[in-house]
């Protein structure tokens, strides 16, 4: 019965997400309706999750996460299986993992990020890692000051971006020459409508970016809005008597 219970929270699970974790439409179908084969990672997994095996759950979740990486909601849980064994290490490249696959997902795989974001920081602080806690807590309250503007709810989102600029600047001081901190930077000073550290940060951003472990949407993001800035620079100087 527990056994039961377990694979039906993870069916659950994925079928939630199908939008962004189905790319096999027969398998889909198969996890849909319970037909699991005898070896499926997840059936595996549930067993394991089943009788108190941890370790058994993160070997089985591994596995699938392998097979099916942007499967990110499975790839949440078995960060959260890795963190229970004290997998630190490996528990935060994996949520930092889903990150990257989230940011590039529809709306049910970014609307995780900010929880993503909170359980790096939490890892990071656990590790001592003071760079990574800083970053993702200022990523996380960007992406909430951004939320509470869009839905019309802008009472509270200046004192969230001087938050997340706070924290930033702390990740920026500990990696002068890492991108992520400053490009998350650049998007906070715009929305405080702070052009000149804004556009400051994005020239430092494009010039760490080659060494600095931004994701695929970060790198594509920066490119892209760095293109828009050279552009609108070489007007400006070309207007200049």
């Amino acid at each position: 019965m527990v056994r039961l219970f377990c694979l039906v929270c993870l069916i659950t699970v994925f079928c939630r997400f199908e939008p962004y974790c189905c790319g096999d439409t027969t398998r889909t179908e198969n996890v849909r309706i319970g037909n699991l084969e005898p070896n499926d990672s997840l059936g595996l997994a549930a067993d394991c999750l089943a009788s108190g095996n941890d370790i058994g759950a993160a070997t089985h979740l591994g596995r699938h996460v392998r097979a099916n990486p942007t499967h990110v909601v499975f790839r949440a849980q078995l960060a959260d299986i890795l963190t229970r064994l004290d997998r630190l290490t490996e528990a935060q490249s994996q949520f930092e993992t889903a990150i990257a696959y989230a940011q590039d997902g529809p709306k049910a795989a970014r609307e995780r990020l900010v929880h993503f974001h909170t359980r790096v920081m939490e890892i990071a602080r656990q590790r001592e890692d003071t760079f990574a806690e800083h970053l993702h807590r200022g990523i996380g309250l960007c992406i909430v000051a951004t939320r509470l503007g869009e839905s019309g709810k802008s009472d509270d989102v200046e004192r969230i971006l001087i938050k997340a600029a706070g924290a930033l600047k702390e990740a920026h001081e500990r990696r002068p020459d890492d991108a992520r901190p400053l490009w998350y930077l650049y998007q906070v000073w715009t929305k405080l409508d702070q052009p000149r550290p804004a556009e400051k940060c994005l020239q430092k951003a494009i010039a760490a970016a080659p060494l600095s472990e931004l994701t695929p949407a970060e790198l594509r993001e920066l490119h892209l809005i760095g293109g828009v800035s050279k552009r609108r620079n070489d007007c400006g100087d070309r207007r200049r008597p």
